[in-house]
């Protein structure tokens, strides 16, 4: 996998060439008139390039929908947050989660890797826009007996 370890005899060496959407497996072996010890380490690289998806409008009365982020790095946890408490997030820790309780205007949705740990990088957010679908009311007009009427739309 091409992974260089700079100086095996050092335990604070570093480790070059690693990269994301691998995990990785380091034993460090002490061997010394007492025995041999050995403690493994385990190497989560997180791709701190997470998609919320685009920002969308949701027009219909189940004030509901599912959310579109992108899957993250193998060994990388997603978590999605809601800017508003109530606002429930079924599957929150999936890419695509089912949201019910959008309100009337802009809903903020935050998509957040391996808790924050890189930081901003470490998160997106998309806005859904949540509209009521239009009423329709009847249209009633009174015309004289014999005359016309135009009417427009």
């Amino acid at each position: 996998m091409g992974v260089i370890i700079v100086d095996s005899l050092n335990a604070n060496t570093e480790v070059q060439q690693l990269s994301p959407d691998n995990i990785y497996f380091f034993t460090w072996v002490v061997d010394c008139p007492c025995g041999i010890t050995t403690e493994t380490v385990f190497v989560n690289i997180s791709d701190p390039s997470v998609s919320a998806g685009a920002n969308f409008i949701v027009c219909d009365e189940t004030n509901s929908t599912v959310l579109a982020g992108e899957v993250p790095a193998m060994g990388s946890l997603i978590q999605w947050y809601s800017l508003d408490p109530d606002i429930l997030i079924s599957e929150g820790e999936t890419p695509t989660p089912t949201i019910t309780g959008l309100k009337v205007g802009n809903n903020a949705f935050v998509l957040e890797v391996d808790e924050g740990f890189c930081g901003a990088a470490s998160r997106d957010t998309v806005i859904v826009t949540y509209k009521l679908p239009p009423v329709l009311n009847d249209d009633t007009f009174d015309v004289a007996f014999g005359a016309t009427e135009d009417v427009y739309p």
